[in-house]
């Protein structure tokens, strides 16, 4: 006799299906976190990575920099200091020493790097200047100097604020060049005799001590007050800064984005100046860009290298991307591994266990279930076996009897 009774089947979310959305929702939670946590963890690092970079690469240009400047500069402050050219600027126009003069002007002409040098008497206001193409040979006084004439005012200004010497970034109308001067007060004692010296064509100077081929880096020299001495963009050089006032100059400051950005420049400038630092470095945004200053002091000139570093190109994230996706794949390849085992563990022998008991519930008591582990789910299966086997020697047992009842009621009757 068999015993019918309803058989419920698993619905649409059975067990298997619903491991594999958990998984898949567990794999899709993970991994955007793992990503999350990496992409926080890389920000972190590209930072690190690209201040190392910045501070490395302000304290190398500083180097660069402070080797042409200090030379020129020495022989600058050397020709100021000469006795001969001393003597002459008392006699200007004795004729013996005015050729000795010159021709000392003329040695210290050929040892300067641009090959050409000024000297202004105070006492007449004369301009002597030489050329690399030793253009003004036997003609060196070029001009007279006129307090009127805004063109000379560098001059007039250098003198009453300058106390030994100003490198000054200016346009010569009468040479038609742009140049870094290195303009050195000419003293005896306290008094000012004038002012000689020499200058370096922008433009050269630029290209050989600013240049950089890496994209993304680029540098600037700032005086003390921040007014741009030297950038590879010329409209934002601040030219003839000494003959200027403090309001009218071009500096770095109108080129920041906040205030809070301008009083962090200042802050950091005046402890470089103090050398209570020894680099700076602070993010800055320049016309809308964001960059990574890194600031050096140039304390012999009285300057600031800053580099100016835009991290995604030295460091872009993209370079990082393969890390990404060998992440991905590994937590993907985890996932897939655990819905395997998961699958050949639990899922395969509860299937079968559930095929058993659906046959045992129909009345069918001869399926039975596979076993095939030696865990938990096999002793259950194995549970279920011999609990079927019982169940079907009970009820063959029953149906024997009720059959040998039956023949007796018939033999009765």
């Amino acid at each position: 006799m068999m015993i019918s009774s309803p058989v419920r089947y698993p619905g649409f979310f059975g067990l298997k299906r619903q491991f594999l959305v958990w998984i898949v929702v567990i794999y899709l939670i993970t991994g955007l976190g793992a990503l999350a946590l990496f992409a926080w963890v890389l920000h972190g690092v590209t930072q690190q990575l690209g201040e190392n970079f910045a501070i490395q690469y302000v304290l190398r240009q500083k180097d660069r920099l402070l080797g042409p400047i200090q030379r020129e500069l020495a022989l600058a402050r050397k020709l100021a200091d000469s006795p001969l050219l001393k003597r002459w600027v008392r006699d200007e126009y004795d004729a013996d020493l005015r050729t000795a003069a010159l021709a000392e002007l003329d040695s210290y002409r050929r040892y300067f790097a641009d090959h050409s040098f000024f000297f202004v008497i105070n006492a007449s206001r004369n301009y002597y200047h030489n050329s690399a193409a030793d253009d003004y040979r036997g003609r060196e006084l070029v001009q007279t100097l006129d307090p009127a004439r805004a063109s000379d005012q560098w001059y007039f200004s250098t003198l009453a604020r300058v106390a030994n010497f100003d490198l000054n970034v200016d346009y010569d109308v009468s040479l038609d060049v742009y140049k870094l001067w290195f303009n050195v007060i000419i003293r005896d004692g306290e008094e000012k005799l004038g002012v000689g010296g020499t200058g370096l064509e922008l433009d050269r100077f630029i290209q050989a001590a600013l240049h950089e081929d890496r994209p993304g880096v680029r540098t600037l020299l700032l005086d003390r007050d921040g007014a741009i001495k030297a950038y590879d963009q010329r409209a934002y050089i601040d030219f003839n800064t000494v003959a200027k006032s403090k309001e009218a100059r071009s500096t770095l400051y109108r080129l920041l984005a906040s205030p809070e950005e301008q009083t962090l420049l200042s802050e950091r400038l005046e402890q470089l100046r103090r050398a209570q630092i020894p680099i700076a470095v602070l993010p800055l945004t320049i016309s809308g860009q964001s960059h990574l200053a890194a600031i050096a002091y140039l304390a012999e000139i009285d300057w600031f290298a800053l580099a100016l570093v835009d991290t995604e190109h030295i460091y872009n994230v993209r370079q990082f991307t393969p890390f990404a996706i060998l992440l991905a794949f590994s937590l993907l390849t985890l996932a897939v591994a655990i819905a395997l085992l998961l699958n050949r563990l639990v899922l395969n022998p509860l299937a079968q266990l559930h095929h058993s008991t659906q046959a045992v519930a129909a009345g069918d008591y001869r399926p039975m279930a596979i076993v095939d582990n030696d865990n938990e789910i096999g002793a259950l299966s194995n549970a279920f076996n011999t609990m079927t086997l019982t169940v079907r020697r009970h009820t063959e047992q029953l149906e024997q009897r009720v059959e040998e009842r039956t023949g007796e009621l018939q033999q009765a009757h």
